[in-house]
């Protein structure tokens, strides 16, 4: 067993189609980004002096503070987002039936409502009923709430995915279904798990800018500094496609790692059924 396929290879035609679709698309993109940049320099929004300001020294360690603002918001909310999947997880797989519907009526709850109307509530209801703190740390809790229910079903399908063998082989030894969980299934399932786990780190990433704007007062982050700095300058167009480069650079960075440790696990997964196949072929001979 050489190799695991996933589909059919695409024949002559299809083949053909493709590169011909590939080849349409490309040209449509760079004539949209020819028209773009005709048009800005028709504005006069091309003239180096209004990019130059967003890097000169000062202005651009104010922006990079904005950026350590909002990796600082994003860090600390999906740690606390892989506590409380792994939690969450834990509860949609327990045997006992009350503990199961209350985590999946939590986990159903923040994954339906939309995170613009966390952050809102987490804002005003927090502060007003409960406690008094900084918009980071409301957006923080927001934040954490919503990957959260997502995470939690990120691992239990990762749990899921193991299959049930090795959950009747943990209890065949004397284990109970909560050590099984706990010791054999969840470390297994979280090395297949790391890449969704750094692509929703990216989605968390992007949606931290919303503290900026939904939030009052606004999270000092990338994004409101660049507006800040946009309209000290008078130049916002170009403070905020500078701004956009610097969170789409961060994500593809992230992104690639994913990618990269997704196609090492594949490689992994491949090398283990060459291996089983030939000790499988070897066993019949």
């Amino acid at each position: 067993m050489s190799e695991i396929v996933l589909g059919d290879d695409l024949g002559p035609r299809g083949q053909r189609r493709v590169l011909i679709a590939t080849i349409v698309s490309g040209i449509a993109m760079a004539l949209a980004a020819v028209w773009m940049v005709k048009r800005f320099g028709d504005r006069g929004q091309l003239e180096w002096k209004l990019w130059k300001s967003v890097f000169t020294g000062s202005t651009f360690r104010y922006l990079l503070t904005g950026l350590r603002n909002t990796l600082t918001v994003s860090l600390v909310a999906m740690a606390l987002a892989l506590a409380l999947g792994a939690l969450g997880g834990f509860g949609r797989l327990d045997s006992n039936r009350v503990v199961r519907g209350i985590s999946i009526a939590i986990i159903e709850l923040f994954r339906a409502t939309p995170l613009v109307l966390l952050i809102y509530f987490a804002g005003v209801a927090v502060p007003r009923y409960a406690f008094d703190l900084s918009s980071y740390w409301y957006l923080v809790i927001a934040l954490a709430l919503y990957n959260g229910s997502v995470i939690a079903e990120v691992f239990r399908a990762g749990i899921r995915a193991l299959g049930a063998g090795q959950m009747e082989a943990g209890l065949a030894i004397g284990l109970t279904q909560k050590q099984t969980l706990r010791l054999i299934l969840f470390p297994q399932a979280v090395r297949t798990m790391v890449p969704a786990i750094i692509n929703q780190l990216v989605t968390l990433l992007k949606d931290s800018s919303l503290g900026a704007l939904v939030l009052l007062p606004a999270v000092d982050d990338l994004l409101r500094r660049g507006r800040q700095i946009g309209e000290f300058n008078r130049n916002p167009l170009q403070a905020l496609l500078i701004t956009g480069l610097v969170y789409v650079l961060i994500n593809f960075v992230l992104s690639s790692i994913a990618r990269r440790i997704e196609t090492r696990q594949s490689r992994r997964q491949i090398a283990h059924a060459d291996r089983m196949w030939t000790a499988a072929q070897l066993d019949a001979a």
